[in-house]
């Protein structure tokens, strides 16, 4: 095969000649820079298919078609003209007229490229087999001239046939989609081989039976091929079963031929024959002909076939580029999908920085204030807001593909209250917020973040139902015993006690047509920059994670009710209040290096266990951090680290470390776990790992147990 590319372009023109060397085999690729160029090559060397661009300085391509198309040495040959922008139909016609058999749009889609130089083979073997046949009755013309008059009309039925076969090819690389192709094929069966009335139809739910009509086109076609319609056909259902043409001469008055045996068809309808379109060893639809003459099919049946064959081939092509499509935007969603969840990590580290001080120096000042005076009890205010917010930090981890939360038995009124106090401060006063939370609620066994979301999530989505609309909100949970009728058979969640929690609204509603596309990732209503679609996405994930089930009840105009269903935790764990006093262990003047790259959280690090009586030095440069250490090797007992940082991270730290001093106990802080986890840390023998922001007594009982471990 060889090809010819002409482009003003010699960047287009190495990009295009990769393209076909990569995608095709047994080929040669040659290129021109000017359509003067590229004519005479073209005279030269005879191409089997030219790429011609259309916008270039000089001779533009549209007058470069028009003169190969004009010569007798060049106008055999296959032309498919490219532009760089979209094509309106002026420029269309305006190519076709100057005799361009298809369009391509850059950058050139590799599997539309390869599809349309493979019709462009097609068409030419399809005329050589024509030179092959004229050439051939040619013969039997001369040698029989008793049988002139029927090798004639034999001769004119495969010719046109062949002009038939030939453009049905070039519709297929021309037409954007299945329906525009099957709509382009009856057309070109009709008006060029000159058949009554020809239809495509695809099999119907049972394809033994039932034929759906595609498209059609001819003399009454649109009264005996309804679009869409479904038909009843006896005889042509057999395609479907043998994978066989069915050819019946007269078949006027033959009402078994459609399920509507009073409208018999027309005179001149005198044969008819049906071709099943074979796709992967089975039939994809059937090809149906009507002609008005009595054997018009004997000795062009195998060449009808042929033609069923190339729609097949157009049908898998289609299916093969929407396959591809579809795999594309869900990569695209996928690489979304990553990239929030690496932002999601970068805003917890950063978030986790600013935490880890503010939480610290809190409950350094709360030590020093008396007991039981106001100022305790703001500071204990301030602690509550700033590890609420710390919980609030779990939330974005959430979005993190690594991030596995621990579960434990959760009392789930507790974080839905909590939940409501921040929903009640975001949304607007015109919407009334009513609840109705029982106490006595069963425990459920999740991570409390994960019941904060869904009622977060919830909520917000009942509130963009109202947006700049009085409305009502309504969130009840109610312990109940859900039986196998209630719970939505497509959730796994066994019978049995649950914690049911329901969020209802006056909004708008949700159309039946959408409301099973609700949960999915980045679907929704609103406008862009209104909304992401990752809220009941993450909610559904949630559930599905906890074992429980949604259910939605909805109509537009009447507002929603979504339903969750928490399976209750049985087992009589005990859950331990955070303000429940705990013995935090003190040190016996052990020599403690802090090492992070902010100075606010290496100092007040630095305070905290000094204040516990240890004696610490805080350093923010890990190279500062390593000489001190080769210094100091026999005073230091322990080493706080953080993982990112400038320069030399924590891991690579704590190897150089080992190298100076291999006893020498190591914790590892760090806001945030993509890169670094708590396997990674145990692997190079870390003592101990903690995740910021980091309370007193957490810090305080790392250390210790690191310092008894290492102890002689």
């Amino acid at each position: 095969m060889n090809i010819l590319v002409i482009d003003d372009r010699k960047d287009n023109l190495i990009s295009v000649k990769a393209l076909l060397e990569l995608v095709l085999e047994e080929r040669r690729v040659e290129t021109a820079q000017t359509g003067e160029e590229g004519m005479r090559m073209a005279i030269e060397n005879q191409p089997d298919i030219i790429l011609l661009d259309i916008q270039m300085p000089g001779m533009n391509g549209f007058e470069v078609c028009k003169r190969l198309k004009a010569n007798s040495q060049t106008r055999h040959i296959s032309i498919i003209m490219l532009t760089a922008v979209q094509t309106d139909s002026s420029d269309r016609i305006k190519g076709l007229e100057f005799g361009a058999d298809a369009f391509l749009t850059k950058p050139i889609d590799e599997v539309e490229l390869l599809a349309q130089i493979r019709a462009m083979m097609r068409i030419k073997t399809a005329e050589k087999s024509l030179k092959n046949e004229k050439e051939l009755l040619e013969q039997i013309v001369n040698e029989r001239t008793r049988s002139l008059q029927e090798s004639g009309e034999q001769l004119k039925r495969i010719n046109t046939l062949l002009r038939v076969r030939s453009d049905c090819n070039k519709a297929m690389a021309g037409s954007q989609n299945e329906q525009e192709f099957f709509r382009r094929i009856c057309r070109i069966i009709v008006d060029t081989g000159g058949y009554r009335s020809a239809m495509v139809g695809v099999p119907g739910e049972d394809s033994e039976k039932r034929i759906i009509t595609a498209a059609s086109a001819g003399f009454n076609s649109a009264e005996i091929f309804p679009q869409g319609d479904e038909w009843e056909w006896t005889s042509d259902g057999e395609p479907f079963r043998t994978l066989k043409p069915v050819v019946r001469r007269n078949s006027n008055g033959d009402g078994s031929a459609h399920s509507r045996p009073e409208k018999n068809l027309p005179a001149d309808f005198k044969s008819s024959m049906t071709a099943p379109i074979i796709l992967n060893d089975s039939a994809a639809g059937v090809l149906k002909l009507y002609s008005d003459q009595e054997d018009a099919f004997a000795g062009t049946a195998e060449m009808i076939e042929e033609i069923a064959g190339d729609i097949a081939y157009g049908i898998s092509m289609y299916r093969l580029k929407s396959e591809g499509a579809k795999l594309k935007a869900q990569i695209q969603q996928s690489q979304r999908r990553q990239a929030v969840g690496t932002l999601a990590g970068e805003i917890a580290h950063e978030f986790n920085n600013i935490l880890f001080p503010l939480i610290g120096y809190t409950e350094m000042c709360i030590e020093d204030v008396p007991k039981g005076s106001s100022m305790e009890n703001n500071l204990a205010e301030i602690l509550k807001a700033a590890e609420r917010a710390g919980e609030l930090i779990d939330h974005i981890l959430s979005f993190s593909r690594n991030n596995v939360q621990e579960k434990k038995p959760v009392r789930p009124h507790l974080v839905i209250k909590e939940a409501l106090k921040l929903i009640s401060a975001t949304i607007p006063s015109y919407i009334t917020i009513s609840q109705h939370i029982d106490k006595n609620c069963g425990l459920v066994l999740s991570h409390p973040v994960q019941i904060h979301q869904v009622v977060m999530n919830l909520c917000i989505n009942a509130y963009h139902a109202m947006q700049k609309k009085n409305g009502g909100i309504s969130i009840e949970l109610v312990e109940i015993f859900a039986g196998e009728n209630e719970i939505p058979a497509k959730w796994k969640m066994p019978p049995g006690l649950c914690a049911r929690l329901t969020v209802s609204d006056t909004g708008c509603g949700i159309d039946p047509s959408i409301i099973d596309q609700i949960f999915n990732p980045y679907f929704t209503t609103k406008e862009e920059g209104k909304g992401t679609g990752l809220g009941l996405s993450t909610v559904r994930d949630i559930v599905m994670d906890i074992g429980g089930a949604i259910q939605v009840e909805s109509s537009p105009g009447a507002g929603s009710r979504f339903i969750v269903y928490f399976p209750v935790y049985v087992e009589n764990d005990v859950i331990h209040s955070k303000n429940q006093p705990m013995h935090i262990p003190k040190g016996e003047n052990q020599l403690i290096l802090i090492v992070d790259d902010e100075p606010q959280i290496a100092q007040m690090a630095a305070g905290m266990l000094g204040n516990l009586g240890y004696r610490t030095i805080a350093v923010t440069d890990s190279f500062e951090a390593l000489e001190l250490f080769r210094e100091k090797r026999n005073a230091i007992d322990l080493v706080v680290t953080d993982q990112t940082m400038p320069g030399m991270t924590g891991n690579i730290l704590v190897t150089e470390l080992r190298a100076v001093k291999p006893d020498i106990p190591v914790i590892m802080c760090t806001g945030f776990s993509e890169l670094f986890s708590r396997e990674d840390a145990v692997k190079i023998g870390v003592n101990g790992y903690v995740m910021k922001p980091v309370v007193k007594k957490d810090l305080a009982g790392a250390v210790f147990r690191a310092l008894i471990r290492t102890c002689p």
